[in-house]
């Protein structure tokens, strides 16, 4: 599972530098033919979603991509610790979109969530 961009996108990294950063992940999980799902993480603005190079990753490596987990969880104070965490309830949320995510694409799960 590969989530990264939340903090940088609150810090305001520029938004290449946060694909340039996935991408160089994303090339070194295909070279050790490591299979990746991609978790897009929202912009800190009301209804802005994730940036569009996670899909665009996802389409360019071949890898699963899930990028509503995380915006769904954000938006409902009762899946967050604070602000912009999640609390058990969150994370069992982006857990269970991803089990579904994986059970679509085929992959055999061996635990219960």
């Amino acid at each position: 599972l590969l989530c990264l961009g939340g903090n940088d996108l609150l810090r305001r990294v520029d938004e290449t530098a946060i694909a340039a950063n996935l991408r160089a992940m994303l090339v070194i999980a295909k070279q050790a033919r490591i299979p990746v799902v991609l978790i897009g993480v929202p912009r800190p603005a009301l209804f802005a979603g994730p940036p569009a190079f996670y899909a665009m990753l996802a389409e360019e490596f071949d890898v699963l991509y899930e990028g509503d987990a995380v915006e769904d969880v954000l938006y409902s104070n009762s899946m967050k610790s604070d602000a912009i965490h999640p609390n058990a309830a969150g994370y069992r949320k982006i857990a269970e979109e991803i089990a579904e995510l994986l059970d679509e694409a085929g992959a055999r799960l061996s635990a219960v969530l």
